[in-house]
């Protein structure tokens, strides 16, 4: 092969490796929430990793009511999503597992006026995490009363030490469901009860 014919197959591989870049940072666009997830989250001993785009914020007035009853214990933001923190306001009394929790959370939620949302149960889980924590899960779409958008809801229910329930939702706005999923997963594979 001459000196020209290997110069344009290199020129020719360099371009693709450029347009290869060129399209996998455009597609990602403003989803940096891909690249890093370094913080963890720590406290009473409930242990997870989350993205490092998301910070620690007051939780705002709460919009939905499940039917269950939860206290928030923590709240992380990023742009697009928030990562929201419960415990149960109540010991678990009646012994619910956490299968029993995610069916009963399922039912009709309502707004804090006391409208019943448009919720869809779209996938109910029962799995064991890399570190044996027993997660109840799912995922749903709910109708924001602000804006009638969907929102796309990731519920994980866990037990804790005592056989109280904890739960951690990953919530955002249903278009935004490939970068939801990764930060439930990530959340998912790294929590640990301590």
């Amino acid at each position: 092969m001459n000196n020209k014919k290997l110069l344009l197959i290199g020129a020719g591989v360099g371009v693709i490796i450029i347009l290869f870049i060129v399209v996998l940072v455009s597609g990602l666009g403003n989803n940096d929430i891909f690249f890093a997830a370094n913080s963890t989250y720590n406290v009473n001993g409930v242990l997870f990793k989350y993205p490092d785009t998301f910070k620690n914020a007051s939780a705002p007035a709460q919009i939905f009511i499940s039917s269950s009853q939860w206290q928030q214990s923590g709240y992380l933001v990023d742009n697009n999503s928030k990562i929201i923190i419960n415990i149960q306001i109540n010991p678990n009394t009646e012994k619910y597992t956490p299968q029993q929790m995610i069916l009963i959370d399922e039912s009709p939620v309502k707004e804090t006026n006391g409208k019943v949302l448009n919720v869809t149960v779209l996938s109910t889980n029962y799995t064991t995490n890399p570190s044996n924590v027993m997660v109840a899960s799912d995922v749903e779409t709910i109708t924001d009363p602000n804006s009638n958008k969907l929102i796309r809801s990731y519920q994980m229910i866990f037990s804790y030490k005592n056989g109280e329930l904890h739960s951690i939702t990953v919530q955002g706005a249903d278009s935004d469901k490939v970068q939801l999923q990764y930060v439930q997963q990530i959340i998912y594979n790294s929590l640990k009860i301590s």
